[in-house]
């Protein structure tokens, strides 16, 4: 069967035009749709990406809150265990017997060529260890400190006594109490 098309030239481009334009039509209207579809869709994502930063962030703050609370608190700790310590010495030095003017006696006596690497104390002696130039200088130093009232008594062995020159020494102190 044949069909014959009746319709003038002009009606037919106006036809062919319009077909055209409902063509575009709908391919323009599916793009639309399309772009609104995209648009949300990477809306939704950047939503949902921003959701994931703050929470990592705000994870990320626990985490040095708790960094930092931890450090404060050993800070802390520390601290408070040295004003303690400090506080015990302090009590000690107040309280004992008064060490820091044996001491300073001590520091004020000693010649030019004795010196000591020890002192041990407790509340009725002092011990003291040390390296003397010679034999005179360790004697003298000796004499000073048996003629202080806060010592008792100056005791060293012998052996001490032994060398002229380079010598160790030990000497044990009484204390005299007041």
């Amino acid at each position: 069967m044949k069909t014959i098309n009746l319709l003038p030239q002009k009606r037919k481009k106006n036809l062919a035009i319009d077909n055209f334009n409902k063509f575009l039509f709908k391919i323009g209207f599916v793009a639309i749709f399309a772009i609104i579809l995209f648009i949300l869709f990477l809306g939704s994502n950047l939503f949902i990406l921003n959701i994931y930063k703050k929470m990592n962030e705000i994870e990320m703050t626990r985490n040095n809150e708790n960094e930092v609370s931890f450090i404060i608190q050993k800070t802390k700790k520390y601290i408070d265990e040295q004003y303690t310590k400090t506080d015990k010495l302090i009590k000690k030095i107040n309280n004992k017997e008064p060490f820091l003017d044996y001491l300073g006696e001590i520091n004020n006596l000693i010649p030019e060529n004795v010196y000591y690497s020890k002192i041990e104390m407790d509340k009725d002696f002092i011990r003291i260890e040390g390296w003397a130039l010679d034999r005179n200088s360790l004697i003298e130093f000796k004499n000073f400190l048996e003629r202080v009232d806060l010592f008792y008594e100056v005791n060293m062995p012998i052996s001490n006594l032994t060398s002229q020159k380079n010598i160790n020494f030990e000497m044990s102190i009484s204390l005299n109490k007041k």
